[in-house]
């Protein structure tokens, strides 16, 4: 199995390009996308939109999520380093 080494890599390998992709990644992805570019599980993502700590937007049935929602709250929840440490 291959390894990704980019988080574009690593949702290519998740889904299937989307019809009308002009090669760019895409700005709103799935739960499964989602769990993916943070390294998690889908039960995760979804306990955090049920618990609304990240937000989510509905496409027809499908939820989806934002990229830049997703960076948001990696920042919010990112531990500071300790001084002195490198």
């Amino acid at each position: 199995m291959k390894t990704a080494t980019t988080v574009t890599e690593a949702l290519q390998m998740v889904t299937p390009p989307r019809k009308g992709s002009i090669g760019m990644p895409p700005r709103l992805i799935s739960v499964k996308e989602a769990a993916v570019y943070l390294s998690t599980t889908v039960p995760f993502i979804r306990t955090l939109t049920y618990r609304r700590e990240l937000p989510f937007l509905k496409a027809g049935k499908k939820y989806v999520i934002d990229l830049v929602d997703l960076d948001k709250w990696v920042d919010r929840h990112r531990v500071p380093e300790e001084q002195g440490h490198a």
